[in-house]
């Protein structure tokens, strides 16, 4: 997890000025909505690693480790349940390094936050889940929305399915979720510069940015059609595990991994 390699600090030319741009908004703290706009939101910066200032550099460097750990660890936990530590170990490097490193950008939160839903969604009726992890989650929701907006969107639908598919506690989630997410969004949002007045405006910029990104700037590579039939693969191994996991569980667990 410990993310190593100095050439990330290297602040390159070319299509990487977005990465220095959420810096500098950062640094100046420039408000979201109003003054800046783009697919990222006022903790973008924590994403890029680059040296353009040494506390928005520290910064990302603490986030990316703790998040990476965090992945890690995950994957270890889940796969101690059915292998020997050894094993789990060895599997949860390789499957960690290659997400880490095939995905560019903070999506792969969207595995970690999916691991634990279905872990909840996997407790025994009588067996709920601890009120700190609904609260983490809430957590989670709000900064990967300060983030970046879409995942947000991904973390929020799971977290809905999640919610209306427990046994027991739904009012007991929701409220551990709202203060988790209230409380950290606040204190991110205020904390970099932002206020109550351009809260709507960087709501509404967000999705206008989100609709309209994919038809802008996609390109259809005829010679990486391969990658549609890769992705179908892995919808049914990923349908076959959920069946395999869920055959013993209550049909609402089931439904709601499903």
């Amino acid at each position: 997890a410990w993310p190593s390699s100095p050439f990330d600090l290297a602040n390159l030319p070319g299509h990487y000025g977005w990465q220095t741009a959420l810096a500098m908004a950062a640094h100046n703290g420039t408000a979201f909505g109003t003054h800046i706009v783009f697919t990222y939101g006022p903790l973008g910066f924590l994403t890029v690693r680059q040296l353009n200032y040494s506390a928005t550099a520290v910064a990302a460097y603490v986030f990316t480790l703790a998040i990476s750990t965090a992945v890690f660890g995950t994957l270890i936990w889940s796969l101690r349940r059915s292998v020997p530590l050894v094993v789990a170990i060895v599997v949860a490097y390789l499957v960690g390094a290659v997400s880490l490193h095939a995905v560019d950008g903070p999506e792969y939160v969207l595995g970690l936050v999916f691991v634990i839903c279905v872990a909840v969604l996997s407790r025994a009726d009588n067996d709920p889940a601890p009120r700190w992890i609904w609260v983490g989650l809430g957590g989670v929701l709000s900064i990967f929305s300060l983030v970046k907006v879409s995942l947000g969107v991904g973390i929020a639908a799971a977290l809905i399915v999640t919610v209306a598919f427990v046994p027991h506690g739904r009012g007991r989630a929701i409220g551990a979720l709202a203060i988790g997410a209230t409380s950290t969004f606040f204190l991110s949002w205020f904390g970099t510069g932002n206020g109550f007045g351009n809260i709507v405006p960087f709501a509404r910029s967000s999705a206008e940015v989100i609709s309209g990104y994919s038809a802008a700037m996609s390109i259809e590579d005829p010679t990486r059609r391969y990658v549609y039939w890769l992705a179908a693969i892995v919808a049914v191994l990923i349908g076959l595990f959920a069946v395999v996991h869920g055959r013993r569980l209550p049909e609402r667990s089931r439904i709601g991994i499903g």
